[in-house]
């Protein structure tokens, strides 16, 4: 058995650490947080103490919102099958924005597919392929209408269901993060949260950020192309970041919550543009399982979101807003 794990960080290209001066001081801080590393960076006169607040902002966010975690809201949710529970203000409106997007999406993102994630579990040192029986038996329980909300921040979950808040947590925490940033007096900065990256502001001298996105046929750090811009969230899903090989079949971690086997739909990467991460980190995973056709229909149909198909050929579709885009350069995928 093979078995790989790529974080997807997507290559920041700032011009500042081409060695140019006139460039101001950057300022960068690095934590542990949502399973990976989160890195926050200012340009700027900043007061380090701000980015200190923001990183204990984000350990805050993950106390509330992990899974494991004894005690954090989605821990107290799927421990009390049935019941109802009173949840931070947060982890409800976090909830609310999780089931509207299950709700575009058809049910292509959901986020109670926790028994298959478990089940799969490819942070395990020897993942295996799980028998049909189990996988049937998990997918009794994944149906995001399993999850019911009733005024005063109540949420009970029915039917066995259990959630996971991975596919949409990073996306609401970064909105917030640049939210406290922008509200401590920082103008130029870029939260990256595990790959969820955000960035605002352009660099302290007055240029934009250039961002690579990589190639999902590539090594690491090998790019099918770069976009310029002052103010972004980008977010990538890709069959890339983890996967496993039995037998010389690949299995990755991006499940189908309808069949709950990973997803097979000629897609090998989806990155989404947008003012919001939480939109990037939602809409990436749900174009992802919707396909090419459905996928890129969803992304026609919100404004202000933009997104980069790569298919496992190479291929690269782009939505009617990157059409003509020259802040896109979009090189050879797959090469």
């Amino acid at each position: 058995m093979k078995q790989r794990s790529m974080s997807l960080v997507l290559c920041l290209l700032l011009a500042v650490l081409s060695g140019c001066t006139g460039q101001k001081q950057s300022v960068s801080k690095t934590d542990f947080a949502f399973d990976t590393v989160i890195t926050l960076t200012a340009y700027g006169d900043v007061d380090t103490a701000v980015l200190d607040e923001a990183l204990a902002l984000c350990q805050r966010y993950d106390a509330l919102l992990s899974r494991t975690e004894p005690g954090s809201d989605v821990f107290n949710l799927n421990a009390a099958q049935g019941e109802w529970v009173k949840v931070d203000e947060q982890t409800y409106a976090l909830l609310e924005r999780a089931t509207a997007y299950s709700e575009l999406s058809a049910g292509c993102f959901d986020i109670t597919t926790a028994p298959l994630t478990q089940l799969w579990n490819f942070k395990a040192e020897q993942p295996r392929v799980p028998g049909k029986e189990a996988i049937e038996e998990a997918l009794t329980k994944v149906d995001y209408h399993k999850i019911e909300m009733r005024d005063g921040n109540e949420v009970r979950l029915n039917g066995g269901a259990q959630i996971d808040l991975g596919g949409i947590a990073k996306g609401y925490v970064a909105d917030r993060v640049a939210e406290f940033l922008k509200d401590r007096g920082v103008r130029h900065a870029i939260i990256d949260l595990g790959g969820n990256v955000l960035a605002f502001g352009g660099l302290a001298d007055g240029r934009p950020f250039t961002i690579g996105i990589q190639d999902p046929a590539g090594e690491r750090g090998t790019l099918m192309a770069t976009y310029t811009a002052t103010d972004l969230s980008w977010v990538t899903s890709g069959s890339y970041e983890r996967y496993f090989e039995v037998d010389g079949q690949r299995y990755h971690h991006i499940l189908d919550p309808k069949t709950g086997y990973p997803v097979q739909n000629g897609l090998a990467s989806v990155t989404i543009f947008s003012s919001q991460s939480i939109e990037g980190d939602a809409l990436s995973t749900a174009c992802f399982v919707a396909g090419p056709e459905k996928g890129m229909a969803i992304i026609e149909s919100q404004p202000g979101v933009e997104a980069l198909f790569v298919l496992t050929g190479g291929e690269v579709l782009r939505s009617s807003g990157l059409e003509n885009d020259e802040n896109l350069k979009i090189m050879a995928a797959g090469q």
